[in-house]
């Protein structure tokens, strides 16, 4: 039978459904740290994403019925923003590709890696907002969702799961959507900047939110540079509805996510450990908790407290270093140079890797799954001495009975497949292909690392009068949209 979820039937979705509930039950029984602790997290973010957006409709809502808000208007200018948007991330991408920029080490993965509209239509994330507005606009400024785009599950995420917004990237796109309406509802001199709540209403939005994430732009791009002509007239990139701009982020952009992004929170300043005092929980070197992550940043939070020497802070590393690991534990090809004496390699120390002789016997909840792929075997046979050119990694919840592939949990996008974010996914045990190469790890005395934040309910949004970039300012005192939760959506 097929492993990919979106491939099934309705009635094999639900069969499948329940053997992976079946799984996660025997892996919960063992009471493994890492496997309690990736549970809670999942359960915390599908509760999170789900909550922010009930609170944007809400809160959209109120603004809408307050200015008594002519909905053709607001349709029309919300697409022609976005559109504008387009041309701006149209150019901005352009720019990313030049050797000037692009080796610029101020150059954040979020900014590179981001698909707001970098020419393939299919998974862009303003094409396909786009689409979803011009189809089902007028629905969601009724407060409504479209079918297929339903904020609560009983379930955890699977990827490529279409039946709400859990797991694939229609979740993204709602983000998008309910963010422009929102800021449209508001005086033209506002911006995101301005927006607080909805979880913590004594800290702006973009630091608590679980959809939306800030990075800044490279040093070497300047805002003269991403000048536009649109209609007829210049257009300088402050006027981007994405752009954003504070003390702590100069010159930024804001994006829409559904907890992916490739390369995690890598090379980001916003959230250094020096900035908890602002009140944003869970800041490490690369990122905060419940911000966007990747495959190997996710793992890298998620074992550092294990092993006898556990580290003081979490520390990314990629799937590149976990392959070196893997080597060097069973002494069998090729190490990185420089690995052995780089910081990656104390931040591996508790991940020992193991072989599979029997899946039945040797696969437990807890492992660790990585998957290194397009080898050339013209030049490395035996896949020992090079390191192919794409990985993947995610942690192991135990063997699906019907398929005989894997249960695991990570973070990923697959947009062609339609998925999409933190998530539950099939993988098979051993490689498919004779140029990849599926190698396990045991972790060394596991430890769970804190849960910092399990959002249980949101104080709404509230708005301040526009600051100045270069200036901080404090929460608003008194909120002027109160959030009340409409159990319908």
């Amino acid at each position: 039978m097929p492993y990919h979820f979106a491939d099934l039937t309705p009635a094999e979705q639900a069969a499948r459904q329940q053997e992976y509930a079946e799984v996660i039950a025997r892996a919960q029984a063992l009471k493994h740290p890492l496997v309690d602790a990736a549970l809670k997290e999942l359960q915390a973010r599908d509760q999170a994403n789900s909550l922010e957006k009930i609170a944007l409709f809400d809160s959209l809502q109120e603004r809408i019925r307050q200015q008594d808000k002519d909905l053709e208007s607001l349709l029309t200018t919300t697409v022609n923003s976005l559109k504008k948007d387009q041309a701006f991330f149209k150019k901005l991408n352009a720019l990313i590709q030049n050797e000037i920029i692009k080796t610029d080490p101020s150059l954040s993965w979020s900014l590179k890696s981001q698909k707001m509209s970098h020419g393939i239509p299919s998974s862009e994330i303003l094409t396909q907002t786009l689409k979803l507005i011009e189809k089902h606009g007028y629905k969601i400024l009724a407060g409504k969702c479209p079918a297929g785009y339903g904020l609560q599950r009983d379930f955890y995420s699977i990827w490529g799961d279409n039946r709400d917004i859990f797991g694939n990237p229609k979740a993204t796109r709602l983000q998008e959507a309910l963010t422009q309406f929102y800021l449209k509802t508001l005086p033209t001199s506002y911006s995101l900047n301005d927006v607080w709540g909805p979880f913590n209403p004594e800290l702006r939005y973009v630091d608590q939110s679980t959809s939306i994430y800030v990075t800044h732009l490279p040093q070497r791009l300047s805002l003269d540079d991403l000048t536009i002509t649109w209609d007829h007239a210049l257009h300088s990139f402050d006027s981007c509805s994405h752009y954003y701009a504070d003390a702590f982020t100069p010159q930024g952009l804001w994006f829409p996510h559904n907890g992916y992004n490739f390369g995690g929170q890598r090379g980001e300043t916003r959230y250094h450990p020096s900035l908890t005092k602002r009140g944003i929980t869970g800041c490490y070197p690369w990122g905060r908790y419940l911000g966007p992550e990747d495959c190997s940043s996710w793992l890298g939070r998620l074992t550092y407290a294990s092993g006898p020497t556990p580290l003081q802070i979490p520390r990314s590393f990629s799937s590149n270093h976990m392959q070196a690991r893997y080597r060097q534990g069973l002494q069998q090809g090729v190490v990185e140079p420089g690995y052995l004496e780089s910081p990656d390699a104390a931040a591996l120390a508790s991940w020992q890797p193991i072989k599979i002789a029997d899946p039945q016997r040797d696969i437990q909840p807890g492992q660790m799954w990585l998957e290194r792929s397009y080898f050339d075997t013209t030049v490395d046979p035996k896949l020992e001495t090079t390191y192919g050119k794409s990985g993947h990694c995610l942690m192991v919840l135990g063997l699906v009975p019907s398929t005989g592939n894997l249960l695991a949990l990570g973070y990923g996008r697959n947009i062609p497949e339609n998925k999409e974010g933190f998530a539950l996914c099939e993988v098979p045990w051993l490689a498919e292909e004779n140029s990849s190469k599926i190698m396990f790890f045991d972790i060394d005395r596991p430890k769970a690392p804190p849960l910092l934040f399990s959002p249980k309910a949101v104080s709404g949004f509230k708005i301040t009068e526009p600051q100045s970039p270069g200036n901080d300012v404090a929460a608003p005192k008194q909120s002027s949209i109160k959030n009340k939760i409409n159990s319908k959506l």
